[in-house]
């Protein structure tokens, strides 16, 4: 089985491989640069879910027996700006799989600089001084001090958008 995911993050490609290979046996899982269509920092929960489904799209294009498509984006809300994923997953029959990751309300300081256009990666490695943060441990692990790595909401998300594919006679799939 070719499952392709529309990024090239490692973090990503590592947590759909360990996802899939839960479910299914000789997958084979291959990270691809895509375009999500979208802002490169989503701004609500729409536009979040329909960058996951592009990407998803683009990567079934290539080839892939299932495309995957996993987008970050926030939301403001009256409590703050809400931190969260989206995931698309999409078949050779075009039947789609959705889920979204946890979330989680970021500091005003990061939601500042978000609000005036930078995205979440460049902000995180500025404030934290670390080094790619996106690619490893993501905003979730240093703000749960990495109890939950981004690799693992990634993850339980991508699961959940499994639940179609490995339920297929409940969900009416063939």
């Amino acid at each position: 089985m070719k499952v392709i995911v529309g990024s090239k993050n490692p973090v990503k490609v590592n947590a759909t491989k360990a996802a899939f290979s839960k479910f299914f046996s000789d997958v084979e899982v291959k990270g691809e640069s895509v375009d999500s269509g979208v802002s490169d920092m989503p701004l609500t929960a729409k536009e979040t879910r329909l960058g996951a489904i592009n990407r998803a799209k683009r990567s079934l294009e290539l080839g892939a027996d299932y495309g995957v498509g996993l987008e970050g984006g926030v939301e403001d809300t009256d409590y703050g700006m809400f931190l969260f994923g989206r995931v698309a997953i999409i078949d050779k029959n075009n039947n789609v799989g959705l889920s979204g990751a946890e979330g989680f309300l970021l500091p005003e300081i990061i939601a500042k600089r978000i609000r005036q256009g930078e995205e979440l990666g460049p902000v995180m490695d500025d404030v934290t001084g670390l080094p790619d943060v996106k690619k490893n441990a993501g905003a979730v692990g240093i703000f749960t001090k990495n109890e939950i790595s981004r690799t693992d909401s990634f993850e339980k998300s991508i699961i959940l958008a499994l639940v179609k594919f490995i339920n297929k006679e409940i969900y009416g799939l063939e």
